[in-house]
């Protein structure tokens, strides 16, 4: 039995910190999932930004009784929000272009 004790000890202390390095995370798996997450948000408020600016135009646009161009636009925003699709008007050019 003692004879059976240091071989057991000189394999646990060459096994065990090998085992324990590769269970440690890949450092390149985490870079990538730390950028996917970070260009999600950054779209996300993207998205909300160009919403926002299509309701500003969209509001300019009652002001000034334009109902052609507020019809436009009401469409647009539509599309947007069901589609993604970004709006074509020239009102919203300089939105789409920060989006």
């Amino acid at each position: 039995m003692r004879r059976m004790i240091l071989p057991c000890l000189m394999v646990a202390w060459l096994v065990c910190p090998r085992i324990a390095a590769a269970q440690e995370p890949d450092p390149i798996k985490r870079a990538l999932d730390q950028a996917r997450s970070d260009h999600g948000r950054r779209r996300d408020a993207a998205k909300v930004k160009l919403s926002q600016d299509i309701e500003a135009t969209i509001k300019a646009a009652a002001d000034k009784s334009d109902l052609p161009g507020l019809k436009q636009l009401e469409a647009q925003k539509e599309a947007f929000d069901r589609d993604g699709q970004l709006p074509t008007g020239a009102m919203v050019a300089k939105a789409r272009l920060t989006y």
